[in-house]
């Protein structure tokens, strides 16, 4: 139930994106993810029209890694956060959403 609410809510936003993709050509909206393999289904989803950053790097562990201050800055500015419950998330998620109230998680 959470993954299909999840992917009707990335197609929504990819059809909304794409019907303005013109205006946007310029700028992309940066769609923040914790993990690597999430970076593959966002991109698969959403093709060129979002930049995917990820929170932890490869060969990093999800349970002790601390974002960066260059990842919080880019968090500031992203546009959505794609969470699936891991430890990592659950530590920090209350710090993305005081630095960007706007993003959607």
């Amino acid at each position: 139930m959470v993954k299909r609410n999840i992917i009707l809510v990335i197609l929504s936003w990819a059809l909304a994106v794409g019907a303005t993709a013109p205006i946007l050509a310029e700028t992309k909206p940066t769609v923040f993810v914790s993990i690597l393999p999430q970076k593959f289904f966002v991109q698969q989803i959403s093709g060129e029209l979002v930049d995917v950053e990820v929170m932890v790097p490869p060969g990093a562990s999800p349970h002790t890694y601390e974002p960066k201050p260059s990842q919080m800055r880019k968090m500031a500015k992203a546009s959505v956060f794609f969470t699936i419950g891991i430890a990592l998330e659950e530590a920090w998620l209350e710090r993305i959403t005081k630095i960007n109230p706007d993003m959607s998680v």
